[in-house]
This record gives C-alpha cells, sequence and structure tokens, in this order.
C-alpha cells in the first residue's frame, strides 16, 4: 500500500496521509460492500497492486467472513487481473494512472442516475452444494434473467459481479421516471425467479438495492466506471435486504411512492453519509397484487 509516512500534527497526534491510488482501492472495497474492512486492508498494506496474489487464508487473517471472501474474490475477478497496471478512478479529479501518479487526462462528468445492484441469495451455499460447472450454468441463468428484466425496463448493465449485477437506469432526463423503471425491474426480477426456480428445480432468488443520486462516470479499460456515494449506498442496501426483497434509499421512496407500497425499514449508517440512512422497502405496484405485498 503506498501510504506516506504518518506526520506530527502539532499536537501530538500523528496524521496518516493516504496517496490518491490508495483512496481509490478504499473507494472499490466500499463499492462492493467491504467497507467494514477498509482499515483491516489498509493495515495490512493491501492495495491494487496485491489483489491478485490474495488468497482464501490472507482473507481469512483478515478478518473476513466467508460470505465476504467469495464477494472479495468475485469482483477482484471482474476487475481483469490487470488493475495495478491500468487506470483507477478517482472520484474528485478523473482517472489517475495508477503506474505513475501522472494527472488526470480523462474526467469523470456528474451526472444524476438511478443504480441498482441485484444479488443471488444463497450463493455461498450453492457453492457447496453444485459442481463448477453447474453451479456456473444456475449462475447464468439468473443473470440472463435479472439482465432481461433490466433491459426491458429501460436499464443497462454496468457490470457483472460474479453472482451479481450492477445497473444504471438514466435513458430519461427525468429521475422520477427512471426510479419507476428500476423497482418495476426489480419486482419483475422477483416475479421471473420465481418461474425461473421451477426450471431449475432449486429455489433462486435475489435481494435488491437501489439508490438515486449524483454518479461520477468516464471510461477506462473499455468500460464505464461509475462511483459515488449513491453507487456505495445501492450495493449496501441491496447486503440488507432479504431474500426477495427490495431496499431503497429516502431519494428513490419520494420519487416512486405514489406508484409502489413502501414499507419504512430501521435506519442505517453507511459510511460517506453523516447522518444515519432511512430505507424503504418496496413489496408491490399500487393496485396490483404481487407475492410479498403486505
Amino acid at each position: 500500500m503506498m501510504v506516506v509516512p504518518e506526520q506530527n500534527t502539532g499536537n501530538g497526534v500523528a496524521e496518516r496521509r493516504i496517496c490518491p491510488m490508495q483512496r481509490d482501492f478504499d473507494h472499490w472495497l466500499e463499492q462492493i460492500g467491504l467497507d467494514d474492512f477498509v482499515q483491516s486492508f489498509a493495515d495490512a498494506a493491501v492495495d491494487f497492486d496485491v489483489v491478485a496474489e490474495l488468497t482464501e487464508a490472507d482473507l481469512e487473517d483478515l478478518g473476513l467472513p466467508a460470505w465476504h471472501r467469495q464477494r472479495f474474490f468475485r469482483a477482484a475477478a471482474s476487475l481483469g487481473g490487470a488493475r495495478s497496471s491500468t487506470a483507477a478512478p478517482d472520484s474528485r479529479s478523473g482517472l489517475r494512472s495508477a503506474a505513475s501518479g501522472s494527472a488526470p487526462t480523462i474526467p469523470l462528468v456528474r451526472r444524476q442516475m438511478v443504480v441498482l445492484f441485484a444479488d443471488l441469495t444463497g450463493f455461498t451455499r450453492l457453492s457447496t452444494e453444485l459442481d463448477p460447472e453447474d453451479l456456473q450454468a444456475l449462475v447464468s441463468e439468473f443473470l440472463g434473467t435479472v439482465d432481461t428484466q433490466i433491459a426491458t425496463h429501460g436499464g443497462a448493465v454496468n457490470k457483472y459481479l460474479g453472482d451479481g449485477v450492477m445497473a444504471l437506469f438514466s435513458a430519461t432526463d427525468c429521475r422520477t421516471v427512471d426510479a419507476a423503471r428500476a423497482v418495476n425491474a426489480a419486482l419483475a426480477i422477483h416475479a421471473s425467479l420465481v418461474e425461473l426456480s421451477q426450471t431449475t428445480m432449486r429455489p433462486l432468488s435475489a435481494h435488491i438495492g437501489i439508490a438515486a443520486g449524483v454518479v461520477l462516470r468516464g471510461p477506462t479499460s473499455g468500460e464505464h466506471i461509475v462511483v459515488g456515494d449513491t453507487v456505495n449506498l445501492a450495493s449496501r442496501l441491496a447486503d440488507l435486504a432479504p431474500s426477495r426483497e427490495t431496499y431503497v434509499s429516502e431519494t428513490v421512496f419520494r420519487d416512486v411512492q405514489q406508484q409502489f407500497v413502501c414499507r419504512a425499514q430501521p435506519t442505517i449508517d453507511v459510511k460517506g453519509f453523516d447522518a444515519p440512512v432511512t430505507v424503504w422497502r418496496v413489496s408491490a405496484a399500487r393496485g396490483l397484487s404481487w407475492a410479498s405485498a403486505d
């Protein structure tokens, strides 16, 4: 990890200054739902340069439970194994070369977006019950179903995260419309997975999180990187949502409350937010019956 040596602030307290690349790695950990372990990785001097070399035992030593270790490896695989030699996102100024530390050359653009995360429920259990080939086939069926519903409702998959999907809804100039499309996509995903389960002979379900707000977006390594608190919040909501449920942020709730039945949930603490975050569970479109409606 590239950390500037500790400096004394003059009041007897040592201050650790972290370089931009390390901040990028910390932000990546937060985006994949491992914000509780940012300090553990920092203390062990882990950054993008050594991600490809980490083993199961290494992550266990860092305190990651089995499910979080699986999450880390799936997200690391999506980096393509060459993150240390490619551009890493700097959420304040653009894309900074990790190798040279040079000034940004491609700016990230601020945009209003609705971000959806959908994760397969019980992946760890499935991985212990199925052969790798059967597991891969099952996950492919799941991702195909999720992808279809996202596209049908006007969204676009930004990236696949092993057994999960990150999608963006920004096709219109009206965030309220995009939020409604995202929530409709979530409900359709849940319903489609019930049907898919009858074909696979295994109960498949998802837990989904949706947040809306300003993100920073820009091209890098052939894809569009999207970062910001909105992305972190959507990922966190997906982690918290139970099987076959969709959790949305306060902003999304305000945009869709006239169209969907929503129930308030306990507030949560999310890194990057000064106050506890209000969470809402979406159960059904108003006037329609759905399996999880109250």
